[in-house]
């Protein structure tokens, strides 16, 4: 098998120019961010890009909505942004990855919402649960902490 690094990303690949068969990446960490507007299937592209590149796929939006579920289970004033960053902070948000190209399996506080994130009340309520910065200084973290195998 002939090994070739590829020029733009440096990714050592096992047959040239096929990046689905990488072997090793020079780099630690790969971030790619995927942004659009809702329903545009931003997790679509980024789940086959993850999957050709062999890269672990965070899905951050799941992490907001689980964050947005908490809330409303916990029925928190969504304009109260200190009750939400609480809220953000507090929640144990894990995310299984399904190797079978589907979605991952989403688990809130030990509770699998896989399903329950998607649901329209969610929806209508996520995007004023994530402008909050506190909000999104907490996911950040999470998003690292997925990132970096802690």
């Amino acid at each position: 098998m002939d090994e070739a690094v590829d020029d733009r990303s440096g990714a050592r690949l096992s047959e040239k120019g096929n990046p689905k068969t990488v072997v090793e990446w020079p780099h630690k960490l790969m971030v790619i961010a995927v942004d659009g507007p809702a329903g545009a299937g931003k997790s679509t592209v980024a789940r086959r890009l993850a999957a050709e590149l062999g890269c672990l796929h965070v899905d951050s939006g799941a992490i907001y909505r689980s964050v947005t579920l908490r809330a409303l289970y916990q029925s928190i004033d969504l304009q109260d942004r200190r009750r939400l960053e609480e809220a953000a902070d507090s929640a144990v948000i894990e995310i299984i990855p399904d190797n079978g190209g589907g979605d991952s399996v989403v688990l809130l506080d030990g509770r699998d919402v896989t399903r329950e994130i998607r649901s329209p009340a969610v929806g209508a309520a996520v995007s004023l649960v994530a402008m909050v910065p506190g909000v999104r200084a907490v996911v950040t973290e999470k998003l690292r902490s997925v990132a970096s195998g802690r």
